[in-house]
């Protein structure tokens, strides 16, 4: 009898210490849990896995430990009634505490859905500030087009003005070289008549003048026939060279044109972009250059 009470003891023993065992084992897996919870704070959508993945490990859990209990309440029936007693406490304890778990991750459920929220509402409001942007760059482009069209349009009335202005100074040149033209004949007729007195009076004088009067009609004509020369000239220099290509030259190199609206005297050689003075004087160049 003795022997028997001694081995239901020590059985009741072990059991005790197994039963230890187990709620050391249990509240070491519930404070893995919490960490587990603490962990999912950080994002949303690890939370939603790990909280799956929690449910089920704590279910299955769940399901370990009842059939331990189980089976250790079956062992030990027979043994211990007062054991049955404190296992269902335990199980209710550990049906509380998994209670308290499914609220806290609910309540974290909760923050992480109006965290979502919130960040759904500053999406909204960057793609507001970010239309509003746009549509700021569109105008200022809209207004830097209008801005380059009133300028180009500025570049075309100057060169409209300054063809104008060469027209003018053309026929300008074109009056001066009729009057010089006109001058030079009148000098011609001067000299002509001229000529036909010493002649005349030539034909009235000694022999010994006949001489002197034929190198002096010598040399009148020769210049009557450089004046003649000089009627069939233009004595204006004047020149409009245009370029559309853009220059990309560079160092010493002469600016070159790709043509003349007029090129009067033959000054420049729009190939090499060099002037050569046709005749003596003080000359004026302009330029106009666009970017």
């Amino acid at each position: 009898m003795e022997a028997n009470l001694a081995a239901t003891f020590d059985a009741g023993n072990s059991f005790n210490s197994k039963l230890k065992d187990t709620l050391e084992g249990l509240l070491g897996a519930n404070n893995e849990r919490k960490a587990e919870i603490d962990a999912l704070r950080g994002d949303h959508d690890k939370l939603r896995a790990d909280h799956d993945a929690l449910e089920n490990t704590t279910t299955r859990e769940n399901d370990l430990r009842k059939n331990e209990v189980k089976s250790l309440e079956e062992r030990t029936a027979k043994d211990n009634q007062a054991r049955i007693t404190d296992i269902a406490k335990l199980d209710g304890k550990l049906d509380s505490e998994n209670s308290a778990r499914k609220e806290e991750i609910k309540a974290l459920d909760g923050w992480a859905k109006g965290e979502n929220d919130s960040r759904k509402t500053e999406i909204a409001n960057l793609k507001n500030f970010a239309e509003s942007e746009n549509d700021a760059r569109k105008t200022a482009i809209a207004n830097l087009d209008n801005f380059a069209k009133s300028e180009n349009d500025g570049r075309k009335a100057d060169i409209a003005a300054l063809n104008a202005r060469a027209d003018a100074e053309a026929a300008a040149r074109d009056g001066e070289d009729k009057a010089l033209s006109e001058r030079i004949s009148k000098e011609v007729s001067d000299r002509e008549a001229a000529i036909a007195e010493q002649q005349a009076r030539g034909d009235s004088q000694n022999e010994e003048r006949i001489g002197d009067i034929n190198d002096l009609r010598t040399k009148m004509m020769q210049e009557n026939a450089f004046l003649k020369s000089l009627s069939g000239k233009t004595l204006g220099v004047y020149f409009n060279a245009y370029r559309t290509k853009a220059y990309d030259g560079g160092g010493e190199e002469n600016l070159t044109f790709q043509g003349t609206y007029c090129n009067v005297g033959g000054g420049l050689d729009t190939d090499t972009g060099i002037f050569t003075c046709p005749t003596g004087g003080t000359y004026m160049f302009q330029f106009h250059i666009a970017t």
